[in-house]
């Protein structure tokens, strides 16, 4: 007798597979839930499922959504996949990418990762300086007492 799990992360809302999913005209919203639920599974399907498809991504929620996946889920071989994602033109995702990137403990050039700090959005700034402060501590503190200064 064969039951479905619902908690299993390959059979998500509505019964397709997540990789099913990610691949259909469904609605953005559907498939962050679909990734956010696949995530908190913690199936390391989710991100089998998000490595075959995150280059395709053209939607700035769900490819967001697919970094983070990858931070969680993912290891840090991901990073080639990640890696380009701090180019994006969305600011989620360049946040999320580089979350990821810190979650998995993925070096990056301290030189991009001041050019990140740089950045207009909180969030980015932010992540930026979480890595960057494992190279140059003194750096991220001279950062921030410039930033209350403005």
């Amino acid at each position: 007798m064969a039951t479905q799990d619902t908690d299993n992360d390959a059979a998500l809302p509505g019964g397709a597979p997540l990789e099913q999913l990610l691949v259909s005209k469904e609605r953005s919203t559907v498939k962050v839930k679909a990734l956010v639920h696949a995530t908190r599974a913690g199936d390391p399907a989710s991100a089998a499922a998000v490595r075959k498809h995150i280059a395709t991504e053209t939607n700035p929620f769900v490819l967001a959504t697919m970094a983070s996946v990858l931070g969680r889920a993912g290891t840090a071989g991901d990073a080639d996949l990640l890696t380009p994602l701090l180019d994006h033109a969305d600011a989620r995702v360049v946040a999320n990418a580089l979350q990821a990137l810190y979650l998995q403990r993925v070096d990056i050039a301290p030189d991009r990762l001041v050019e990140l700090a740089k950045r207009d959005d909180t969030r980015v700034r932010a992540n930026a300086l979480a890595i960057l402060g494992r190279y140059n501590p003194e750096f991220v503190m001279e950062r921030i007492a410039s930033l209350s200064e403005s």
